[in-house]
C-alpha cells in the first residue's frame, strides 16, 4: 500500500512534468523550477522507496553525464532536465540504466513516427522545423512506469 507521502510525491512529480510539457509545446521553453520541484519531489520519492543504494546512484550520475555533457548539444538543457527527473522517478521504481536509455530511445522512436507523418522530415533524416521534445518524454515516461509496474522488460 502507498503512504500519502508516495501519493503527494507522484501528484508533485506528474504535474510538474505535465506542466513543463504545456510551456515546452506553447513557448518551447521551460521554467527551471519545474525541474527543481520534480527532481526533489523525484529525489525524495527515490530515497524512501530505495534509500541511497550506491549502485543506483552510480546509474544515475552517469546517466546525467551523459545527458548534460553530450546530448544537451543535441537537444535542448530541458529535454535532458526532463529524461534525468523521470530516471530518478524510473529508479525509485526498480529501474536502472537500460530503462533510462530505454526511455530515451522510445522517446525518439514516438518522436520519428509522428514527424513523419506529419511530414516534418527531410530527406537527410533531420527535422525540417524543430519541435518541443518534452511533450514526447511524458507519455513514454508513464508508458515506462506502466510496463515496469506490470514487470514488463525489454531484452532482458
Amino acid at each position: 500500500m502507498r503512504t500519502i507521502l508516495e501519493m503527494t510525491l507522484t501528484s508533485c512529480i506528474a504535474i510538474c512534468f505535465c506542466m513543463a510539457a504545456l510551456e515546452d509545446h506553447r513557448t518551447c521553453l521551460v521554467r527551471r523550477y519545474w525541474w527543481w520541484l520534480s527532481g526533489g519531489a523525484s529525489t525524495i520519492l527515490l530515497i524512501l522507496k530505495r534509500g541511497i543504494l550506491p549502485a543506483v546512484i552510480l546509474e544515475l550520475v552517469f546517466f546525467g553525464v551523459i545527458q548534460f555533457l553530450f546530448f544537451s548539444r543535441a537537444y535542448g538543457k530541458a529535454d535532458c532536465h526532463a529524461f534525468f527527473c523521470s530516471a530518478i522517478v524510473l529508479a525509485a521504481h526498480g529501474g536502472g540504466l537500460r530503462e533510462f536509455l530505454w526511455q530515451e530511445l522510445l522517446t525518439f522512436m514516438l518522436l520519428g513516427m509522428v514527424q513523419l507523418i506529419k511530414r516534418n522530415v527531410n530527406a537527410k533524416g533531420n527535422l525540417k522545423r524543430p519541435v518541443p521534445l518534452i511533450p514526447y518524454v511524458l507519455p513514454v515516461f508513464f508508458l515506462m512506469l506502466l510496463f515496469m509496474r506490470f514487470k514488463i522488460t525489454f531484452l532482458a
